[in-house]
């Protein structure tokens, strides 16, 4: 989200200059465990009993998700909120295995984005 002179208000889901996405990101993923509770990583799902963690969008169905945050006083309105789902096969760490000497950087695609351009009136303090 950014202000009408371009300044970062509030972010969420960046990815790093190692690809690696933000941790606080909203994952739609999956994460398999086996039966100590640790994370099936490796594609092997004969080890999977369970899911330590799932969230999904079903075929035909949406979602929403709610972000909160505090609007700064130097803000210059109005805000322009852009929205994009991003997708990857592969995450980094089963790709770098997977993969071993002929590992390439697995692309993250656009899947979905949307922009809202929101006024914003400031109030004057009361003194």
């Amino acid at each position: 989200m950014t202000d009408a002179e371009g300044r970062s208000v509030y972010h969420s889901g960046s990815v790093d200059d190692t690809l690696t996405v933000d941790p606080s990101a909203h994952f739609y993923k999956a994460t398999a465990i086996d039966r100590n509770g640790k994370h099936v990583w490796r594609h092997d799902l004969f080890n999977m009993v369970g899911e330590s963690f799932k969230r999904i969008v079903k075929a035909g169905e949406s979602d929403i998700v709610r972000y909160q945050f505090p609007i700064p006083s130097w803000v210059k309105p109005p805000l322009t909120v852009t929205a994009t789902l991003l997708y990857r096969k592969l995450n980094q760490q089963y790709a770098k295995w997977a993969l071993k000497e002929h590992y390439v950087e697995i692309p993250i695609v656009d899947v979905a984005w949307d922009t809202l351009s929101i006024p914003i009136r400031m109030r004057k303090e009361v003194e």
